[in-house]
C-alpha cells in the first residue's frame, strides 16, 4: 500500500469515526438503568447488546447464553 492510498484509508476511517458511539456501563443483578434521549419523529435507533457476567474465581467477564436484558421503550 503506498503512502498516499494509506493516508486515505486512514482520513476516511477518521471520517467515519465521528458518526459512531458507545455506552459502556455495568450493573448488578435486578438493578435497573434508565436513559433519556429526545427523538424527532420517524428517527430510527438501532443497537448491539452484548451481557456477560463476573466470573468471581478469574475476575473476568464471561458470556452466558442464560443472562437476559430486557428493553422498554416508552414513547410520549
Amino acid at each position: 500500500m503506498t503512502k498516499s492510498s494509506f493516508s486515505k484509508v486512514i482520513a476516511v476511517f477518521l471520517t467515519l469515526l465521528q458518526f459512531s458511539s458507545a455506552l459502556h456501563f455495568y450493573l448488578n443483578t435486578g438493578q435497573t438503568r434508565c436513559f433519556f434521549e429526545e427523538l424527532q419523529d420517524h428517527v430510527l435507533v438501532v443497537g448491539k447488546i452484548d451481557a456477560y457476567e463476573k466470573d468471581a474465581t478469574k475476575d473476568e467477564y464471561i458470556k452466558n447464553r442464560d443472562l437476559g436484558v430486557r428493553i422498554t421503550v416508552e414513547v410520549s
